[in-house]
């Protein structure tokens, strides 16, 4: 069963607690309330989440995104290859279920890349690209871009597979590598984790490519 990665925002600018040292506890964190008029002290525990990738199934055409940029430059520079974002996080179960196959899959296809995007470390990216459900995995290649988006679970597993065999076959691509869409771009720039002539230079390169 795909896994709704849930984190609680809390956001206030006065609150009344009912008594001088209120708490109100959820499982992610404790808020510690200590002045009958307003929040003096905000202390959230987040549980510690172990990495669910085990380092010896990783093959070589299997990487770990840093950051947006990371992100953003990997698809710029990977030339006609099949590049497929998985996107995971430590506490989804379906995710940790699907793991090993990723990793069979990324072994049987070497000419892939396979990019792994952790949500517990950069969940403002996955908002960016709109990625809602986990896991959930998105393709792409040279200058067709994004290719497909969906979310999968073992017992779906073929949906997977499917993808693999229709987008996997080795071309040649008529321009530069795409990647992110403008759409996707601007969300990104929009949440402030690309700068703006990101965009630019996305369109100046395929302006001078082709013309």
């Amino acid at each position: 069963m795909s896994c709704m990665n849930l984190k609680a925002n809390f956001s206030a600018n006065r609150v009344k607690p009912r008594g001088p040292q209120s708490r109100v506890c959820s499982s992610i964190g404790t808020l510690d309330f200590s002045d009958h008029r307003e929040i003096k002290h905000l202390r959230i525990k987040t549980p510690k989440l172990e990495p669910i990738i085990d380092q010896n199934f990783l093959t070589p055409n299997m990487a770990e995104i840093e950051s947006p940029r990371h992100l953003v430059n990997l698809l710029r520079t990977a030339g006609d290859a099949l590049v497929v974002l998985s996107f995971y996080s430590a506490a989804c179960g379906g995710c940790r279920a699907l793991q090993p196959k990723i990793c069979e899959m990324a072994a049987a296809n070497p000419s892939a890349i396979f990019v792994n995007i952790n949500e517990d470390r950069q969940g403002k990216l996955c908002r960016g690209l709109h990625v809602r459900v986990l896991p959930f995995f998105k393709l792409y290649r040279g200058s067709q871009g994004r290719l497909c988006s969906f979310s999968c679970t073992n017992a779906t597993i073929g949906k997977f597979k499917d993808a693999l065999a229709k987008h996997g076959t080795d071309r040649c691509s008529l321009g530069p590598a795409k990647g992110l869409d403008d759409e996707e771009m601007a969300s990104l720039a929009s949440l402030d984790l690309i700068p703006e002539n990101y965009i630019l230079s996305n369109y100046y390169f395929y302006y001078y490519y082709y013309y």
